[in-house]
């Protein structure tokens, strides 16, 4: 299983020894945790869980594509934040961090079906909140496959200017515009956060020592409230907490 050691690693792993049985809090993400809202062209993407063409494991996600058409994409992801649909939960408000932050690496392996007809572009991407909660997507290179190839992606994420990282993904452009598959290995990130703590530009103003905001709170709802008291004198804050083992 995925091993998390604070400030050193923090790992992610989309493989499932367990037919897609294990549990989101073990650390490992199955492909029955790439939910159906987040793949987009449904009409020409199906997620299924199959045995093989994993070096890790036994079992892999595969990526079965048809009828795109060129300039088209498609893409799937796992969610690293709180997800749209959950940012409004009635009654109890959902509380979590960022599990993926600027400066670690995402590393994933992805391998092209030998029946495949032709060559398939693959890359990773991600999406962050920004200072009025719209989910703005950032790329990064592009893999070309040919049929039964395989590649290993890395890629370090850039700084996001403060804004959280809500999913990571897998998006796929077929070149002949033909059907196909694409297994994924594995998705994992690693390496110590590299993070300027700020608010997203455009997240508001300051004036006379009161934040004035612009609307958005998926920046600030990346950090949990640990606190007992805050107390704010012009643009600087003091904040405690009287119990636990400290400030979140």
């Amino acid at each position: 299983s995925a091993v998390i050691r604070a400030c050193e690693r923090r790992e992610r792993t989309l493989e499932c020894p367990t037919a897609g049985n294990c549990s989101p809090c073990s650390g490992r993400i199955g492909p029955n945790h790439i939910k159906q809202e987040a793949i987009e062209g449904k009409d020409t993407l199906v997620l299924e869980n199959v045995a093989g063409h994993s070096e890790l494991g036994k079992r892999s996600p595969a990526f079965r594509y048809q009828g795109l058409d060129a300039g088209r994409v498609m893409r799937a992801a796992a969610a690293t934040f709180i997800p749209p649909q959950a940012a409004d939960m009635p009654l109890f408000e959902l509380i979590a961090s960022p599990t993926l932050h600027p400066g670690q690496t995402v590393r994933a392996r992805i391998e092209a079906d030998t029946g495949n007809r032709g060559e398939v572009a693959c890359r990773l991407y991600i999406r962050t909140y920004d200072a009025h909660d719209e989910l703005i997507r950032a790329h990064g290179l592009n893999a070309v496959l040919e049929p039964g190839a395989s590649q290993e992606l890395a890629w370090c994420i850039a700084e996001t200017r403060g804004a959280p990282i809500a999913e990571i993904g897998l998006e796929i452009a077929d070149q002949q515009e033909a059907g196909g598959t694409i297994y994924l290995d594995y998705l994992t990130w690693d390496g110590a956060p590299d993070v300027i703590l700020t608010r997203p530009p455009g997240s508001g103003t300051l004036d006379a020592g009161r934040f004035h905001s612009s609307g958005g709170t998926m920046w600030q709802r990346a950090w949990a409230n640990g606190l007992s008291t805050l107390i704010g004198v012009g643009p600087n804050h003091t904040g405690w907490s009287r119990t636990g083992d400290g400030v979140c």
